[in-house]
């Protein structure tokens, strides 16, 4: 997709971060997983052969839901993770004949995306795009539950490709 666009001079996606921290990279690999302590019970899918089991049953939802242990450690783990994650590729894919168009609505419910900063208070998700249309790069950046339309006039021309060939745009 990106290489069409870029062939026929339209809307290219060089950088897109979305989350906390915008103008942070981070590495995906650097993240540890939360630690588990003991085996995690994963209840088997119901089929209808359960039904009649569940009614002779005297176990009730709120109890199978006490015996899952929610660790206070798992929770504070989630801190570890990174504030912002790389959409390029995702919004990349949603433009459309040299065009981005994203409804006002949370964008961690787009395909490809999830809220990095979820569970962190006060901190609301941002978009940050850096995209390129002919040979001229702009950047801007968009609160979560805000519309997306690009190009936009409201996006800062920070450079040319051809004039300044040698700076790195995608980073």
């Amino acid at each position: 997709l990106r290489e069409k666009e870029g062939k026929d001079h339209g809307l290219v996606i060089l950088c897109a971060r979305y989350g906390d921290q915008l103008h942070k990279r981070f590495d995906w690999r650097n993240v540890d997983p939360p630690k588990v302590d003991g085996p995690i019970h994963m209840p088997r899918p119901r089929i209808p052969s359960d039904w009649d089991e569940e009614d002779s049953n005297s176990t009730s939802d709120t109890e199978t839901e006490s015996k899952v242990n929610t660790n206070k450690d798992e929770q504070e783990n989630y801190s570890e993770h990174p504030s912002n994650i790389d959409v390029t590729d995702q919004l990349q894919f949603f433009v459309k004949d040299s065009q981005l168009q994203l409804h006002a609505a949370s964008k961690s419910k787009l395909l490809g995306f999830y809220d990095p900063c979820h569970g962190l208070t006060d901190v609301a998700p941002m978009l940050f795009v850096r995209y390129q249309l002919a040979s001229w790069v702009y950047e801007i950046t968009f609160s979560d539950l805000d519309p997306v339309e690009l190009p936009s006039p409201r996006a800062m021309l920070i450079g040319n490709v051809v004039t300044q060939p040698f700076v790195l745009w995608a980073s």
